[in-house]
């Protein structure tokens, strides 16, 4: 029975991550109890599915604002070398 647990709990952890990876925010929603009730910081909060999906939204397009400055710091080293090696 415990080995059942544990491959539960593989394919649930499996199947957020892909979720979360893909911004699926509906695949994460079905993945939890919502109403969602989180303890945390000694506060109680509640979360719709309504609260959730918008949280998500955000989270995504900050993700894509990261990516986004991370390339371009990225690029920017590119040039930097490309840069230095003309002087030479």
């Amino acid at each position: 029975m415990n080995e059942n647990l544990i491959l539960i709990g593989k394919k649930f952890i499996e199947n957020y991550i892909f979720s979360f990876d893909n911004r699926d925010a509906d695949g994460m929603t079905n993945l939890f109890n919502i109403t969602h009730i989180r303890f945390a910081n000694n506060n109680v909060s509640i979360i719709s599915k309504n609260e959730y999906l918008e949280s998500q939204d955000k989270v995504t397009k900050l993700l894509k604002m990261k990516i986004g400055i991370i390339l371009i710091l990225k690029i920017l080293k590119v040039l930097k070398v490309v840069y230095q090696n003309a002087i030479l």
